[in-house]
């Protein structure tokens, strides 16, 4: 299983909001996914400002797991 991080569309048309996910690579874009890892909003606020926000402890958890599923593949084929 591969394990991809990326964005889930929410939101309205024409008013997008995203999701920064962790999904399984065969997964479709807004299926299953693992763990929600973070939000972001494209469209500027009242300060014009663009929003972002990730949980890097969650964030950090999942890049050691999908480390230790690369290293586990490797040694499977070796």
């Amino acid at each position: 299983m591969a394990v991809r991080i990326r964005f889930s569309r929410l939101g309205c048309r024409h008013r997008p909001f995203y999701r920064v996910v962790a999904a399984d690579s065969k997964s479709p874009r807004n299926g299953k996914q693992l763990e929600v890892l973070g939000h972001y909003d494209p469209l500027p606020g009242q300060d014009g400002g663009k929003r972002m926000g990730l949980k890097f402890d969650r964030l950090n958890s999942m890049k050691s797991y999908m480390s230790s599923l690369l290293f586990s593949s490797q040694l499977n084929h070796v």
